[in-house]
């Protein structure tokens, strides 16, 4: 269970969020602070912004698949690996999550959770909660039907045989106007893409992401997975992040 950073900016907002963390609770990928509380295939994402009147805390949900489960070894200790069967956990535990969240005496049946009579505390500070971003598979409706429940989406493009493909801007521009159209909560709405960007040359960095952002892109990850073994181990880390994130203006 290693470690790995993510850095994250709001590209409308011009502030930077750091995320990190190791392993996982209950089968869940794990960012950031509170990993115990865990009890869905989530990651909990901490991003700091300025001048954003919403807490900066947000909830980012792994769908089956973004883990590629077999290929981390999770069969080995015991963990579904199974992509539908994911999907409906992620969707009970997503359930579990919001009902606890509420504050108020909670129950729960269903085929994988169980939830007796739970009363959680503290409560989470945003209202209606914590904001739950969740990876969405465009264009597979099934997948989108839970973005339109939630806050935010990280999406992964999907073709017809079952791989996946590179979001273009035009891609997140249909997926947004998708949304735009059949979400009905008025509450704000985060698209999230994430990459890697060189940290050395600004314009080639803005080129990336500014036409991300154009097509309706609100936060940007940083994902230096590779940087450890490719980019100076632990130096090159520092580095990337003194650095900073990309920008757009």
């Amino acid at each position: 269970m290693g470690w790995y950073l993510l850095l994250g900016c709001h590209l409308r907002k011009r502030s930077l969020g750091r995320v990190s963390g190791r392993g996982y609770v209950y089968g869940a990928h794990t960012h950031g602070h509170n990993a115990d509380a865990a009890i869905a295939p989530a990651s909990l994402e901490i991003g700091l912004r300025d001048g954003d009147p919403r807490p900066p805390i947000q909830w980012a949900a792994h769908p089956p698949g973004w883990l590629r489960g077999p290929d981390t070894g999770f069969d080995k200790v015991g963990e579904e690996t199974d992509r539908k069967t994911r999907a409906k956990m992620l969707d009970e535990g997503l359930d579990v999550l919001t009902g606890l969240w509420s504050g108020q005496p909670f129950s729960y049946s269903v085929e994988h959770y169980h939830v007796q009579d739970v009363t959680f505390s503290p409560t989470p500070l945003q209202s209606p909660r914590i904001p739950i971003w969740v990876v969405g598979a465009w264009p597979r409706m099934k997948s989108m039907r839970r973005v339109l429940r939630y806050d935010g989406v990280l999406p992964m493009k999907m073709n017809d045989d079952g791989s996946f493909a590179q979001m273009t801007p035009a891609d997140i521009q249909t997926m947004k106007t998708f949304i735009d159209e059949r979400r009905s909560q008025t509450t704000p709405f985060d698209i999230v893409m994430e990459g890697e960007t060189p940290g050395d040359d600004r314009e080639k960095a803005a080129a990336i992401v500014r036409p991300l952002a154009e097509a309706g892109v609100t936060w940007w990850l940083e994902a230096v997975w590779a940087s450890p073994e490719s980019q100076g181990g632990l130096e090159g880390m520092r580095t990337r992040i003194k650095q900073g994130p990309p920008r757009v203006d």
